[in-house]
């Protein structure tokens, strides 16, 4: 989970999958971070799954 210091709207974080979900098998609350498993995994299948998550503040300028 990432933390701003700053207050209101310059404070609020962001989360989304920027690579790694094209099969459409993870969903990433945007306000929370949370990760959910949407499709069953099979090891079998794919033993190893990478994503690349970012987390964006809303200050302006935006610091990533």
């Amino acid at each position: 989970m990432a933390r701003d210091e700053d207050e209101g709207e310059n404070g609020r974080v962001s989360y989304s999958i920027q690579l790694g979900n094209s099969a459409g098998r993870f969903d990433l609350n945007p306000n929370t971070g949370s990760l959910s498993i949407l499709k069953a995994l099979d090891r079998e299948d794919q033993e190893v799954f990478n994503l690349t998550i970012i987390a964006e503040d809303h200050g302006m300028p935006q610091l990533s």
